[in-house]
């Protein structure tokens, strides 16, 4: 393939945090699962994949907060979702009050 003749795209993301984490749900149309990559360095989320002569990128910066080794990735019907779990301890929690 001929370089000069690719194009490049952004996809639309959209991002969701929780309690226990975060949801990140990217639109990649007619891009096959074989062809979706994705990466996570340095609290950095990379998602690319490829159609043909069209490459699509993404990158999002999340916080220290982000447990990497729990995270999942899932593509289905040309919607990439990745769920990056918090580290245990970046959940919220109830504090006590203790009373006199």
């Amino acid at each position: 393939m001929n370089e000069m003749n690719s194009s490049f795209s952004v996809p639309p993301v959209d991002v969701f945090e929780g309690d226990r984490g975060w949801q990140v749900l990217a639109d990649l149309p007619g891009v096959a699962g074989e062809d979706v990559q994705v990466n996570f360095e340095r609290g950095v989320l990379s998602l690319s994949g490829r159609r043909g002569a069209t490459r699509y990128a993404r990158q999002l910066r999340f916080g220290p907060d982000v447990d990497a080794d729990g995270m999942e990735a899932r593509f289905r019907a040309g919607v990439l979702q990745v769920d990056l779990p918090k580290l245990e301890r970046a959940k919220p929690r109830q504090i006590p009050v203790r009373t006199a």
